[in-house]
């Protein structure tokens, strides 16, 4: 049995492999739709000012797993990894994956100093292989809680009544928004785009709306950065699933909320939303959630619609009846001796961050949270 772990590390090397790529990636299973191939490629595209480094791992002479991976200095980290909420990796089977992974360690030891997975979904095929590094002779495996991530399930029993579907306190809510906007704007609009061909306007529009009011919070926009709009530009002009809802003023006014969305084939994935602070009473962005997947349901074949609220502690993603599964921040230190400053100073940061995040880890289950009574749910506006 033979084993042959290729690299491509050129822009025009991605551009020829990019079919190849994808058609891997869509036949094995993945995390999220946002973790296949044309997402990790488009944004090596949009991010071109970065060094790719997107490994084959081959046996007998057949792709068996994909990893797709940027340098940045003595880091190699996944692509896409600072833009979403986790990554995953394309292979066949979790030994496929594993064997590769471990492969890429043992190559990676004498080049790169620290190999970065961001954000892991725990379940996932990728969190499975980097399990088996711990056994890795070769390297030291440091991981750490990053978020936990809410999903609410929605019976879809009655499809001509959607709003009949969801919990008592989201209908009121949602009925209580739509006579608060009508009120304020008599004559406000809605546009759902996608899944794919998204109109780099209506982009544009959500991009402007996100860094006008970025002000609520730490940091600037990601919209700030020019290459990530790009990579939602590449991603929108597809047919990739992702899709995007206005709400605006009036007809072709300013925004009163958007989101932006993933769609799996029975889930709606909420990427990243925002508001207009100065109509925060409106709840624009609770009634626009729930009105983007009263849109698309009837295109679910489904009974049941999850909707992943993804990473982030906000209390509002909690007020749903949930599940949640947890997303971890790994960092593989291969074993060398200039390594080992690297390995000492890791094990006692993630060390103490864990301890700090302990509580998360063990908050109440929020599906027990939710009485037959809630109290007064404050949803995204």
């Amino acid at each position: 049995m033979s084993f042959d772990l290729k690299i491509f590390n050129k822009s025009d090397e991605i551009r020829e492999k990019s079919s190849e790529w994808i058609a891997f990636s869509d036949a094995c299973p993945l995390a999220a739709p946002f973790c296949g191939a044309r997402v990790w490629i488009a944004w090596l595209c949009a991010f071109d000012d970065t060094e790719p480094s997107v490994y084959e791992w081959y046996k007998d002479g057949e792709l068996r797993a994909i990893i797709p991976l940027f340098r940045r200095k003595n880091h190699l980290e996944m692509a896409a990894g600072p833009h979403l909420d986790y990554q995953d990796i394309a292979a066949r089977s979790d030994a496929d994956a594993a064997e590769a992974l471990s492969a890429l360690v043992t190559t990676e030891r004498d080049r790169s100093g620290v190999l970065v997975f961001p954000k892991v979904r725990s379940d996932s095929r990728l969190a499975r292989a980097l399990s088996t590094l711990r056994q890795h002779e070769e390297s030291r495996l440091e991981n750490r809680f990053w978020s936990q991530c809410p999903v609410s399930t929605i019976h879809l029993q009655a499809k001509d009544d959607f709003l009949a579907a969801i919990p008592i306190r989201q209908r009121k809510d949602y009925r209580n928004a739509s006579r608060r906007i009508a009120e304020s704007f008599p004559d406000h609009q809605v546009e759902h785009f996608g899944p794919g061909q998204i109109p780099p306007q209506a982009l544009d529009a959500a991009a402007n709306l996100h860094q006008e009011n970025q002000y609520r919070k730490s940091g600037s926009s990601v919209f700030a950065d020019s290459r990530y709009r790009s990579f939602l530009s590449i991603l929108g002009a597809s047919n990739f699933p992702l899709s995007l809802s206005l709400l605006r003023e009036h007809p072709d006014g300013p925004l009163l909320s958007f989101h932006l969305g993933f769609w799996g084939a029975d889930t709606f994935y909420d990427y990243l939303t925002a508001y207009a602070g100065q109509h925060a009473n409106l709840s624009a962005g609770r009634w626009l959630l729930i009105d983007l997947l009263r849109h698309h349901h009837q295109r679910i074949n489904t009974e049941i619609l999850h909707l992943d609220m993804l990473c982030g502690e906000e209390s509002y993603k909690f007020r749903w009846p949930t599940t949640t599964y947890s997303v971890m921040r790994n960092i593989v230190l291969p074993w060398r001796l200039s390594n080992l400053p690297r390995i000492i100073g890791y094990s006692a940061l993630y060390g103490l961050k864990n301890v700090r995040n302990r509580h998360l880890l063990n908050r109440p289950d929020p599906i027990l949270m939710n009485t037959a009574d809630p109290i007064e749910v404050i949803l995204p506006r």
